[in-house]
C-alpha cells in the first residue's frame, strides 16, 4: 500500500515538473515568453513586433481569402486556426510591453486571385518560406528572449509545419488536376 502511494505521488511530481518546465519553455500559453526582460524595447524591437502582427494577420487573410474562393481545402483550415493564435502571441507580447495592437489592414483586402487549389497552396508555400525568412532576419537583431522565442516558434511553425504542408498538398491538387 505505502509503495503504491509513493509510486502515485512521484507520478504526480513528475507530472507537475514535466507541465511546469513546458509552460516555461512555451511561454506559459500566454505567447509572450516566460523571461521577458524588464529592459524597454528598442526602436527595432516595436517595428518587429509590429512587422510580425502584420505577417500573421496577412497570411490569415490571404488562407481565408482562398478558402472563400474555392472551398474549406486542405490545409487551409488548420493553418487559418494557427495563425489566429500566432496573432494572439504577438498581441500578447504587444500588451506586456505596453503597445498599442495595430489594427489587421489585411482581413478583406487580399488582392490575390486564387485560381486553382494547386496554386493556392503553391502561393501558401511561398508565403510561408518568406514568413520564416522574415523571422530569422528579425531575431537576430531582437535582445529581449520572450520576443526571441516568440520569433523562433513563429519562424519553426512556418518552415517546419505550414510550408511542407502546402508543398504535400499543392503536390496532391496537381496530381488531381486542381
Amino acid at each position: 500500500m505505502k509503495s503504491k502511494s509513493l509510486r502515485t505521488i512521484l507520478l504526480l511530481i513528475f507530472t507537475i515538473s514535466i507541465a511546469a518546465v513546458t509552460a516555461e519553455a512555451y511561454g506559459g500559453g500566454c505567447g509572450c515568453g516566460g523571461g521577458g526582460s524588464t529592459t524597454p524595447l528598442s526602436d527595432y524591437e516595436k517595428q518587429a513586433l509590429n512587422r510580425a502582427i502584420d505577417e500573421e494577420y496577412f497570411a490569415k487573410a490571404a488562407y481565408e481569402k482562398a478558402v472563400y474562393t474555392l472551398g474549406s481545402i486542405s490545409p487551409f483550415p488548420w493553418i487559418i486556426r494557427d495563425e489566429q493564435m500566432h496573432i494572439t502571441w504577438v498581441r500578447n507580447l504587444l500588451t506586456k510591453y505596453g503597445l498599442p495592437i495595430p489594427s489587421d489592414r489585411w482581413s478583406g483586402n487580399i488582392a490575390i486571385e486564387f485560381t486553382s487549389k494547386q496554386q493556392a497552396c503553391e502561393i501558401g508555400a511561398q508565403a510561408e518560406f518568406n514568413n520564416a525568412a522574415v523571422y530569422d532576419q528579425m531575431i537576430s537583431q531582437v535582445s529581449h528572449s520572450d520576443i526571441i522565442s516568440v520569433f523562433g516558434r513563429l519562424r519553426d511553425v512556418s518552415r517546419y509545419r505550414h510550408l511542407p504542408a502546402f508543398e504535400e498538398w499543392a503536390a496532391i491538387y496537381a496530381e488531381a488536376g486542381e
